[in-house]
C-alpha cells in the first residue's frame, strides 16, 4: 500500500528557509487540537511538546513559527518531517524566513497606515485632521514612511494582491479565501462543480502547491528588494 506521503530525509535543522513545497508534502488532515507528540522511547520533557496554538492568519507568526520550527528539532529526525507537515501551514512551508517576514511587516505596516490615515504618495506628512497636516517626526512613524516609499514603488496590480494579502493577515474572517483570490485574480479559473474544497483536495491529490501561495511568494521576494532597495536610498539621504 503506497504511503500518503513521500519520505523525507531530515537531516538537517528544520528552518522555515529549507523547508520546500519540493521536499514538503502536504500530508493527512489533522485535529486542531491533536495532543503535543512525545518520542515513545524518551520521558516527556518541557522542550519536546509543541506549542498548542490556533492560528487564524495564512502564515504562523514569526515568533510561534520559530518556536515550533525549535521544538521540532528536539525531536528524533525520523519524526520532525512529519511533525513539520501537522504543525506548520501550507504557506509557511513555501515560504523562506525573509518572505514570511517582509509579508508580516507589510502587512503590519499596511494597518497602521489605514490607521494613521497617511497620504499614499507622500511619506512625510500624516493627516492629523479634515483641514491640518503635521510632519512625520522621530521613531515612531519611520515604518510609515517606509511604506509608503515601498507603495509608489509598486505597480498597481501588486497593490492590489498585496491588498487582499494584507486582510487575510489583518481581519481573516472578513477577507477573501485563497480560492477566491487566485478566481479573482485569475490565477484559475471557476468550473461548473468544482468547489473550493473540491479545489483544494485535488492539490493534495496531485502534491501541488496553490497558487495564490505561489503569488504570495512572488510578491514576498519583490518586497524583500523593495525594503533594501528604500533602506539603501535612506541611507544615502543621511
Amino acid at each position: 500500500m503506497p504511503k500518503p506521503w513521500r519520505e523525507i530525509p531530515m537531516k538537517r535543522k528544520v528552518t522555515v528557509a529549507n523547508i520546500t513545497p519540493g521536499r514538503v508534502a502536504v500530508g493527512r488532515a489533522v485535529k486542531k487540537k491533536a495532543p503535543a507528540v512525545v518520542p515513545d522511547d524518551a520521558p516527556e520533557q518541557p522542550d519536546r511538546v509543541l506549542p498548542q496554538v490556533e492560528i487564524k492568519t495564512p502564515i504562523t507568526p514569526k515568533a510561534v513559527r520559530e518556536q515550533i520550527l525549535s521544538a521540532i528539532n528536539a525531536f528524533p529526525e525520523g519524526k520532525r518531517a512529519a511533525l513539520v507537515r501537522h504543525r506548520l501551514k501550507p504557506l509557511d512551508r513555501l515560504l523562506s524566513s525573509e518572505e514570511a517576514e517582509a509579508l508580516e511587516r507589510y502587512a503590519s505596516d499596511e494597518e497602521n497606515f489605514e490607521k494613521a490615515n497617511i497620504s499614499r504618495y507622500d511619506p512625510d506628512q500624516v493627516d492629523t485632521s479634515a483641514t491640518n497636516r503635521a510632519h512625520i517626526e522621530g521613531v515612531r512613524h519611520e515604518a510609515l514612511a517606509r511604506h509608503t516609499a515601498v507603495m509608489v514603488q509598486l505597480s498597481t496590480a501588486s497593490r492590489q494582491r498585496l491588498h487582499v494579502w494584507c486582510q487575510q493577515m489583518n481581519a481573516p474572517h472578513e477577507a477573501l479565501s485563497d480560492y477566491a483570490a487566485a478566481v479573482k485574480f485569475k490565477l484559475i479559473e471557476a468550473k461548473p462543480g468544482i468547489d473550493e474544497v473540491k479545489f483544494n483536495e485535488s492539490l493534495k491529490r496531485a502534491d501541488r502547491v496553490h497558487p495564490w501561495h505561489i503569488q504570495i511568494s512572488s510578491l514576498g521576494r519583490l518586497l524583500i528588494s523593495l525594503y533594501a532597495l528604500v533602506e539603501k536610498q535612506r541611507k544615502a539621504r543621511r
